[in-house]
């Protein structure tokens, strides 16, 4: 699932669910995304290539402007069991850890 956020209300402002992160699927999910001044993302290269309107965009080696899609995505895999990772989940039963 591939997802933007918009950082100030932290409200998902689109999505897609795709394989792999190639350039139409992610441009057509920031084309039905609604328009911003500025983009923001990680390192990823295929961010590079797509066509941002009206705004500019922002590669960010760090996560100072990146946090709100990771909590978000975080909290829809804490939702929706089929994007769980083992890694980020744990028993809650006393019996279950030991």
């Amino acid at each position: 699932m591939i997802t933007a956020v918009d950082r100030a209300t932290r409200c998902f402002v689109g999505w897609d669910v795709a394989w792999e992160r190639t350039t139409p699927v992610m441009q057509r999910m920031l084309d039905s995304s609604p328009r911003a001044e500025q983009y923001y993302s990680d390192l990823f290269n295929t961010y590079g290539t797509l066509v941002y309107f009206p705004g500019r965009h922002h590669f960010m080696d760090d996560k100072s402007e990146t946090y709100s899609v990771e909590a978000g995505n975080a909290e829809l895999r804490h939702y929706l069991a089929r994007l769980g990772r083992k890694s980020r989940c744990f028993s809650r039963s006393i019996k279950a850890l030991r």
